[in-house]
């Protein structure tokens, strides 16, 4: 079973498009830092997830949902903790998030909503998680929009 998460970040700025393959850039050693932000003023980042499926051992989901976040999503604020699931977290950005391929779950503060490839959630600086509890990778795009408070 495949574990890691594809990330794919564009950011389009002053009509100019940079794309970083966050796999690609691991594979050399130069990640660039996950401490900067996520947006920044004029930007539009577009990211494109493969979220592989979800490990079946809590303990064992806990830890590689921690270790993605540090790695790839520092600038969201991780809630590891959380009794609904080991990655919720909140951004300061409105969230385009469009399914591309297979099934993911929205999980949010209250309820839970299955998404699949078409279906698209606007998602606006709430406490949510993703789960991919399907036995394949699914696909997300994200379209970002800085929403800071």
């Amino acid at each position: 079973m495949r574990r890691s998460f594809t990330v794919v970040s564009i950011v389009v700025h002053a009509g100019v498009i940079a794309a970083v393959c966050i796999a690609q850039l691991l594979a050399v050693g130069a990640l660039p830092d996950p401490h900067a932000p996520l947006t920044f003023a004029g930007a539009i980042p577009i990211r494109v997830i493969d979220i592989p499926p979800e490990d079946k051992d809590p303990e064992l989901r806990k830890r590689l949902t921690e270790a993605v976040f540090a790695a790839q999503f520092a600038d969201a604020k991780h809630d590891s903790s959380s009794t609904r699931h080991p990655g919720m977290h909140i951004t300061d950005t409105i969230d385009y998030a469009i399914v591309l391929q297979g099934e993911l779950v929205a999980i949010m503060d209250e309820g839970e909503t299955v998404m699949r490839a078409g279906d698209i959630l606007i998602q606006r600086g709430t406490n949510h998680a993703w789960a991919n509890r399907s036995d394949t990778v699914a696909r997300i795009a994200f379209i970002l929009v800085d929403g800071r408070r």
